[in-house]
């Protein structure tokens, strides 16, 4: 099972799908190494995605990558 996640960084009908399992497919939402440091629209968007479990992550324009509990 799995859930939608509003993800509205690149426009307001953005989303994620998170399964229940951790792994997220986030479509347009810039992976954390690819965006400014004080992109605060961005950082929320992976602040909900983490606190709700995202782990392993499938981009629409990047390979995939683990997001680690530290990070």
């Amino acid at each position: 099972m799995g859930q939608v996640v509003i993800t509205d960084y690149h426009s307001p009908d953005s989303i994620s799908l998170l399964l229940d399992n951790g792994e997220a497919i986030i479509g347009d939402l810039p992976p954390e190494g690819q965006m400014l440091p004080d992109d605060q629209h961005a950082i929320r968007n992976w602040d909900l995605l983490r606190k709700m479990g995202a782990r392993d992550i499938y981009p629409s324009h990047a390979m995939p990558f683990h997001l680690e509990e530290n990070e």
